[in-house]
C-alpha cells in the first residue's frame, strides 16, 4: 500500500487467551453478520449449545461441564468463526480516524487472527481507537494483553521529508492501567472467599499460585504505584473474609 507522507503511530495489540476466550453467544452472531446460510447456523448453533465435557481422574469422572467460551479446537471452521468475531469488533471502529492511503482510502487497523495493529496520525485518534476496540473486545468476552502489546510513533519533518521514531512515550496502551491485573486478582480472591478454607489456608493459596501468576505482567507492564499499594491492600482485606 503507498501511504501519503505524514506523522503515524501505530499500537500493536494481542487480543489475550482469545481462541479460547471467545463468547458463543458472539460466535453465533458474527457468523450471522457476515452472511452464512440458515442451516449452517443451526449446524453452529447446535454444535455450541449442545457440547459437554467430563474429567476422568483415576477412575472418578466429574460433574458434567458445558463450556460456554472458546472456539472449538481442531475443527476446520474454528479460524472462520472467530475471524468473523473479530471482523465484527473491528467494523465498530470510527472509519473517520486512521491513516489516508493515497487514492483516499484510509485505513485504521491491520489483522491476523489475534493480533491488531491499529494505525493514526495523532495520538489523540490512537487513544479515541483503543478505547474502541478495547470495549468492542469486550462485548464478545475478549481482552487485550497488556504485557504482549506495545506503540509507536513515527513522526514527519516536513521540509526535510524525513521520518524519525519518537521515543517518548504518548500513551499507556491507551487502555485501562491495571484493568488486566486487578481482573485477575478479583477473580481469583473471589474464588478464594467463597472457597470453604480457613484462613491460614487461603493465605497459602493466594502466596503460592495467586500472586505469582500475576508476576508477568507485574514485571512487564508500567503499573503505577498507587495501583500496586492497592492490588496489596485489597489482598490483605479479602483473603481473610
Amino acid at each position: 500500500m503507498t501511504v501519503r507522507p505524514g506523522p503515524l503511530c501505530v499500537t500493536f495489540v494481542d487480543v489475550r487467551k482469545a481462541f479460547h476466550t471467545v463468547s458463543h453467544k458472539s460466535i453465533l452472531n458474527g457468523a450471522k453478520r457476515i452472511g452464512f446460510l440458515p442451516s449452517l447456523l443451526s449446524h453452529i448453533r447446535c454444535l455450541y449449545t449442545g457440547g459437554a465435557t467430563q474429567i476422568h481422574v483415576g477412575r472418578t469422572l466429574g460433574s458434567v461441564i458445558r463450556p460456554r467460551r472458546g472456539v472449538r479446537q481442531g475443527d476446520p471452521l474454528s479460524p472462520l468463526l472467530f475471524c468473523a468475531v473479530m471482523d465484527w469488533v473491528l467494523a465498530q471502529l470510527d472509519g473517520q480516524l486512521g491513516l489516508e492511503l493515497v487514492g483516499g482510502v484510509r485505513v485504521n487497523h491491520l489483522a491476523f487472527a489475534d493480533y491488531v495493529a491499529l494505525l493514526s496520525t495523532t495520538p489523540e485518534a490512537m487513544k479515541r481507537l483503543l478505547c474502541e476496540l478495547e470495549d468492542g473486545l469486550s462485548n464478545v468476552g475478549l481482552f487485550p494483553n497488556l504485557a504482549k502489546s506495545a506503540s509507536l510513533r513515527i513522526v514527519a519533518m516536513g521540509k526535510g521529508k524525513k521520518w524519525w521514531c519518537d521515543p517518548s512515550q504518548y500513551l499507556s496502551m491507551g487502555m485501562k492501567v491495571g484493568t488486566e491485573v486487578t481482573y485477575k486478582l478479583d477473580q481469583h480472591l473471589m474464588q478464594l472467599s467463597k472457597a470453604p478454607l480457613k484462613p491460614q489456608q487461603r493465605l497459602f493459596f493466594l502466596h503460592v499460585h495467586v500472586i505469582p501468576g500475576l508476576y508477568h505482567e507485574l514485571v512487564l507492564c508500567r503499573y503505577s504505584k498507587s495501583l500496586l499499594v492497592n492490588l496489596i491492600h485489597s489482598c490483605r482485606e479479602r483473603s481473610l473474609q
